[in-house]
Order: structure tokens, then C-alpha cells, then sequence
């Protein structure tokens, strides 16, 4: 698979302490056996801090296409 496009936007951090949570937007172009599909997403990651490093403990994201 190829990405002729792949972006995040309107992105938010919230840090709580030894978590953080990260919402945005994910626009993509990708091409699958010579179609192209464009994606646009809403997505949700939480980062937990370990061993002073961030770790992406879950993530989510969900269609916008979808009815």
C-alpha cells in the first residue's frame, strides 16, 4: 500500500499527569491495487508516561464517511 497523502489536523493534547490524550483529525490518500481510497477519520490516542517516555497505551479512530 501507498500513501500520496497523510495528514493530521486539528489536533488537541491533554496531559493529566502520567497520561496524556490526543484527539485530531487524520486525512489520508492511499492507493490498493492501482485504486485510490481517500480517508478522513477522527481519532483518539492515549499515551501513558513510562520510563520517561511516552507509550501509546490506546487508540481509536472512527470513519467520518459513515452515515
Amino acid at each position: 500500500m501507498k500513501f500520496d497523502r497523510y495528514e493530521t489536523s486539528e489536533t488537541k493534547f491533554r496531559v493529566y499527569d502520567a497520561t496524556a490524550i490526543v484527539t485530531g483529525r487524520l486525512r489520508r490518500t492511499r492507493v490498493i491495487a492501482g485504486a485510490t481510497v481517500d480517508d478522513d477519520w477522527r481519532f483518539t490516542k492515549v499515551y501513558l508516561r513510562r520510563a520517561d517516555r511516552w507509550q501509546v497505551v490506546s487508540f481509536h479512530a472512527s470513519n467520518t464517511a459513515l452515515p
